[in-house]
């Protein structure tokens, strides 16, 4: 499964709401962090590991302030997990390694 770009507010929050886990990767092409974390977390997302229980989703933070405002997201690179419109965990500028396990836990959460 490849990330998926979210492009509004309502499209965010319909795959936060889902039953599935959702990690979001909250990034912006000028931040350094974010172009060296990104290919990691595309790797994740193209992982069978995780392909029955994640959603990948990216938010360009200067193109969605609206999801921005809703999340309060500050800085960059954020990666957020969210089932059921809650959510269950962050990791701010994570290493590979604490990307992986956001992403292992949100797996676990992954569905019902």
């Amino acid at each position: 499964m490849a990330v998926t770009p979210l492009t509004g507010l309502a499209e965010f929050t319909e795959v936060t709401t889902r039953d599935r886990a959702a990690v979001v990767c909250f990034c912006a092409t000028w931040a350094a962090l974010c172009r060296s974390i990104t290919p990691v977390f595309e790797r994740l997302a193209e992982s069978p590991e995780f392909a029955d229980t994640v959603g990948f989703y990216r938010v360009d933070i200067d193109e969605q302030r609206d999801i921005v405002r809703e999340t309060g997201t500050r800085p960059v690179p954020v990666f957020m997990v969210f089932r059921k419109g809650i959510k269950l965990d962050e990791s701010v500028a994570p290493d590979p390694e604490a990307l992986r396990a956001l992403v292992e836990n949100a797996s676990k959460s992954g569905s019902s």
